[in-house]
């Protein structure tokens, strides 16, 4: 490319350059030459700022009584930091709530979700600390990783009855979680999905629950009986499975299975607690 060629270049991506920062609001010099092309990218952060601090303005005023009938999902980061959202119902035909929906909704206080939900994304429900459920739709399969994470008033007595397994961190330090049993369903529970569940006194796995990833039940503070009715000893993956349940002195497996529970890897640790049943 000949030298004029590439002073042609350099000046038609310098004007592209400027267009591009006067489209996003940034500040333009009288003289729009290479020297000053830096500190004019950088008034593009101050618009971008001042943007995201009206954004964060709405959703903090944000506070609807309800939402229209007709909704049937709710999608990513709908609601996502809506500070004032204190929404206690949403429409009964939802079906989907998407990943961030009501991420760090403190205010939201849902008593009841719709039986027709089938799906509930990641963080969906992460820091609502004032949601207060005591049951979800037996409808739903999966939860997403994070999707109840530290919402300390969550009060549920159950799972849902076709839940396949429980996520990483659902519902890490729910401490008013009161749940007794896990559903036949339920085959494994991910890295910290029932930790610092100090609501937790007793736990049944049921027949088919295949593992324990690592710290599945920790911080579990008051568990104090641990019931396992497969009669394979289920994986664990790690010693923090139960690390910080300073309160489980008991853990019940079927006596026809007892010895290889005790011998099992990682369980062999816990064998003067365990019982046959």
């Amino acid at each position: 490319m000949a030298i004029s060629d590439k002073l042609t270049k350099l000046s038609t991506d310098i004007t592209n350059a400027y267009n591009s920062i006067q489209e996003k609001g940034g500040t333009i010099p009288t003289n729009k030459n290479t020297e000053n092309l830096s500190s004019s990218i950088s008034s593009i952060k101050s618009y971008e700022d001042e943007y995201l601090k009206l954004i964060s303005d709405r959703k903090n005023n944000y506070n609807p009584t309800n939402l229209p009938s007709e909704i049937t999902k709710i999608d990513e980061y709908a609601f996502a930091g809506c500070t004032n959202l204190a929404l206690t119902s949403l429409p009964d035909k939802i079906g989907h709530i998407g990943s961030y929906a009501f991420y760090n909704c403190t205010n939201l206080a849902l008593t009841s979700l719709s039986d027709k939900l089938g799906y509930i994304g990641s963080y969906a429900f992460s820091g609502c600390t004032n949601l207060a459920l005591t049951s979800l739709p037996d409808n739903i399969k999966t939860i997403g990783s994070y999707a109840f994470n530290n919402c300390k008033n969550l009060a549920l007595t159950s799972l849902p009855q076709n839940l396949l397994y429980i996520n990483n961190s659902v519902f890490n330090k729910c401490r008013s979680l009161k749940i007794t049993e896990l559903p036949v369903s339920c085959t494994k529970i991910y890295s910290y999905g029932l930790s610092g569940c100090i609501g937790i006194t007793e736990l049944t796995l049921p027949e088919t629950f295949t593992r324990l990833y690592n710290a599945a039940l920790s911080d579990c503070t008051n568990l104090t009986t641990l019931k396992i009715l497969a009669s394979t000893p289920p994986a664990i993956d790690s010693t923090t499975t139960f690390s910080n349940c300073p309160k489980l002195t008991r853990i019940e497996v079927p006596s026809a299975s007892l010895e290889a529970y005790k011998t099992a890897k990682i369980w062999s640790n816990y064998a003067n607690i365990m019982v046959g049943v």
